[in-house]
């Protein structure tokens, strides 16, 4: 261009602003270009460096690891790729396998360094980092790390939720105890982490929390490790269920009734009859679908009682509770629905009956339902 354009665009003020937006945009352009230009190279290096790592060392993995020569061995060579390409193709063989392979593919993680390299990218400001570094420690810390790892718990989002399950499953008693203590729960959505927390514990280390009970912090969380160690440790959870059926909250008696439901025995029926009787309607509805795991005439006769209950929640399952008593349950259902004097026993019963019916594809009347049950799973 010639000092004459320049001076058109110097005089007119309109085609100064045209040749600007111009020029920026192809300024733009290039930049772009040559950004992605760059990216491609750098991931095409990236692929070449896996690449070469999945062909050589890679493919000689399995058969070191347990042999804690050849683990050095491969260790010595491994130093020559570079630290992002060992941390991105061992975490692949850890996400893919599990048991003593896993653990062998953590040991060497380890012994090259790769652990704390992550465990210092956990103390960088940036949310992105830590997020990353957690992913990748997750499967390899062990109990030495607790310390680095518990710094984070007051970190929210996602953060938190891989801190809850790190801890779990590295966590003493201690550490557990305390991260719960000071947990607060404000929705049931929030509860998600500490039910990963408690759910990734060890059975001696559920025992171990479940002792400390009157350290837990707040009725949510004893609910929440009630259920687990009703599932896990019930021995353990048998010891706290008295107390839990007595608890002031609401929501430590309704895991009581979860409890009761899962542990079945004699004492626990004897539990489940006391929780019947709560003054909550939301207590006494639980322990009718606790009582469906609880047969014989004891629990029949609660149940039988519980079809005219006041509430509607309460009514309902105690009949669902008879019916999956079996055929007996469901001859009970059956003499209510034709002559009981109360009219809301009698709809619950018809209810529950009709719904068997259906269920069957069985257009038949409610007297025949018991031979049906009879025939198959009730």
């Amino acid at each position: 261009m010639d000092a004459t354009f320049w001076d058109r665009v110097s005089s007119e003020p309109f085609l100064g602003v045209i040749v600007g937006i111009i020029g920026s945009l192809v300024a733009l352009v290039s930049g772009m270009l040559f950004w992605l230009v760059a990216r491609s190279l750098w991931y095409g290096r990236v692929r070449r460096l896996r690449d070469a790592f999945w062909h050589g060392l890679g493919r000689e993995l399995v058969g070191v690891i347990g042999d804690p020569d050849a683990e050095a061995a491969w260790i010595a060579r491994a130093r020559s790729h570079h630290p992002d390409v060992l941390r991105y193709c061992l975490n692949e063989y850890m996400i893919r396998t599990c048991g003593d392979y896993k653990e062998g593919c953590a040991r060497l993680y380890r012994n090259l360094g790769l652990l704390d390299r992550d465990l210092a990218e956990l103390a960088k400001a940036g949310w992105s980092s830590r997020m990353r570094a957690l992913r990748r420690v997750a499967s390899v810390v062990t109990e030495d790390h607790r310390a680095e790892v518990a710094a984070l718990a007051g970190a929210g989002g996602e953060i938190r939720l891989l801190v809850a399950q790190i801890m779990g499953r590295i966590g003493t008693v201690d550490d557990i105890v305390a991260l719960l203590g000071a947990w607060r729960i404000t929705s049931r959505l929030s509860e998600y982490p500490v039910h990963v927390m408690v759910e990734s514990m060890g059975p001696d280390v559920l025992r171990g929390v479940v002792a400390r009970w009157d350290d837990l912090g707040s009725s949510e969380i004893q609910r929440i490790v009630l259920g687990a160690a009703a599932k896990s440790v019930p021995g353990a959870c048998w010891s706290l269920l008295p107390r839990a059926a007595c608890d002031p909250s609401i929501e430590v008696r309704i895991a009581a009734c979860h409890a009761a439901r899962a542990i079945t025995s004699p004492a626990t029926l004897g539990l489940v009859v006391e929780l019947a009787k709560d003054e909550t309607w939301e207590v006494r509805a639980q322990a009718m679908k606790a009582l469906a795991t609880h047969h014989g005439e004891e629990a029949a006769a609660v149940l039988l009682a519980a079809l005219s209950d006041g509430n509607f929640w309460v009514r309902q399952n105690a009949a669902q509770a008879l019916a999956s008593h079996g055929p007996g349950g469901i001859a009970r259902l059956e003499a209510v629905a034709r002559s009981a004097g109360d009219r809301y026993a009698r709809d619950a019963a018809d209810h529950v009956l009709t719904a068997l019916a259906l269920g069957r594809g069985d257009s038949a009347p409610t007297s025949a339902v018991p031979a049906l049950a009879a025939g198959g799973a009730a």
